[in-house]
């Protein structure tokens, strides 16, 4: 299902796709195997090359590291052809890949330069979020002074965690990168009080509703990604008689502050690849909360589910 929905994101983006077909290095990657995944990759219109389509799939294990030069080449090959450029010089400007919070060193954002040369001291802003770069990391783990277009890093110094996909650029100075901050700040606000809101206030009243039915739930992850993964996920799930409401998300352990807000609203808290504090688990068993724990998305959407199909009416057949 991952493999169909990263199908359907590149397909929607209008980008071209190529196509890594990993692990070939275990015991079940026979050829009768993988000519049935080229089948399949072929039933979604990503034709092989192999068989006479259009679609580069290059068989890689990246244990052994077979296949990865082929594969370097290959993306190098389609960057030539689509004239894929980019100026060396200059501020930087690209794209956040994923972020997080990392215990002593604060709001983590991996990052994609796309634009110019990034360095170590520049004023950023990223999303709603600034700060001046304490940092610049590679994909080995080491500090570099300056990185230029097609670089992956980890940056240190922002004020708070950015989304995904946030676009990140280069400002002259720290109040300049406040200022673009706050007007994301505002336009975000400005755009939820356009946006029907559901409170400790009104929640009971909704939840008594005849005529929908509503599991609130609190949703907490490992990375900023991981959230709104889940969160588009989940808020797929739901029909006319019974809906999915998500009160709160964050990234982060589950805390005693989620416990509360579960046992006000009723409600589940769910953790993708995080744990609990020893207070938040004490709280929770006191007051009768349910915490569950997952590491793959795909069981906590099934486990929502058969939870919701609990809340509808049963159909009675004569």
């Amino acid at each position: 299902p991952q493999t169909i929905e990263s199908i359907n994101h590149s397909k929607s983006a209008d980008v071209p796709i190529v196509v890594a077909l990993n692990k070939i290095d275990k015991q079940n990657a026979t050829e009768e195997n993988i000519q049935r995944i080229l089948g399949q990759l072929a039933e979604h219109e990503l034709n092989p090359v192999d068989w006479g389509g259009p679609t580069e799939v290059i068989r890689t294990s990246a244990i052994e590291n077979t296949g990865i030069q082929d594969l370097l080449e290959i993306l190098d090959y389609q960057a030539e052809l689509l004239e894929l450029k980019a100026d060396f010089g200059g501020n930087a400007e690209g794209t956040v890949i994923e972020a997080h919070v990392a215990e002593g060193r604060g709001p983590v954002a991996s990052i994609l330069v796309q634009q110019g040369c990034l360095k170590k001291g520049d004023f950023i802003v990223a999303g709603r979020s600034f700060g001046r770069i304490r940092a610049l990391v590679n994909e080995r783990g080491e500090q570099v002074d300056e990185a230029t277009p097609s670089t992956p890093l980890s940056i240190l110094g922002l004020s708070e965690v950015p989304d995904a996909g946030d676009k990140f650029y280069i400002v002259k100075s720290l109040k300049e990168a406040e200022a673009a901050s706050k007007e994301r700040i505002q336009l975000e606000r400005q755009a939820d009080l356009s946006r029907e809101k559901v409170t400790l206030d009104n929640i009971f009243d909704q939840m008594k509703s005849a005529d929908v039915r509503e599991l609130p739930v609190i949703v907490k992850g490992d990375v900023q990604g991981s959230i709104e993964t889940l969160r588009s996920s989940i808020q797929k799930i739901g029909n006319d008689e019974a809906t999915i409401s998500i009160k709160h998300s964050g990234v982060g352990g589950v805390n005693e502050s989620d416990v509360n807000l579960a046992d006000a609203c009723g409600g589940i808290i769910v953790g993708f690849n995080v744990t609990s504090t020893a207070k938040a688990r004490r709280i929770a068993e006191q007051k009768g909360v349910e915490i569950r724990y997952y590491d793959v998305i795909y069981n906590l959407i099934d486990d929502l589910t058969n939870a919701l199909e609990g809340l509808l009416d049963p159909e009675i057949k004569l």
